[in-house]
Order: structure tokens, then sequence, then C-alpha cells
């Protein structure tokens, strides 16, 4: 079963951008363009490990 816990970004009161999925801190950063471009990093990394596998390609011989 494929995990389906949302990524998140959260403020902390030491002015820190977290990262998260589910209770799992991922990196955190004081800047917000830093902070979002790891969200969107995550993301897409969490998105390709879930995907099915491509199907197999044709030869191009036959």
């Amino acid at each position: 079963m494929p995990d389906t816990s949302q990524h998140f970004l959260i403020r902390t009161g030491y002015g820190c951008w977290n990262v998260m999925r589910g209770r799992q801190l991922l990196a955190g950063r004081r800047d917000l363009f830093d902070a979002l471009t790891l969200l969107c990093y995550f993301m897409r990394l969490h998105r390709g490990a879930t995907a099915a596998p491509a199907p197999a390609q044709p030869r191009a011989d036959r």
C-alpha cells in the first residue's frame, strides 16, 4: 500500500520553516523561498517513488 501522507510547510515559533511529511521532519530553512523549493522537491520525490513503473517500450527493430 503506498504512503498517502501529505507534505506540509510549518512555521515554528523560532522563525524557521519546516518541511514535514506526516510527523516526519524532512528539512528546515529560515528563508521561505528555500523552504518552498524543498517542499516542491520532496513532493516530486515522493510522487516519483510511489508512481507505478512505466510499461516496457517496444523494440525499434521489430
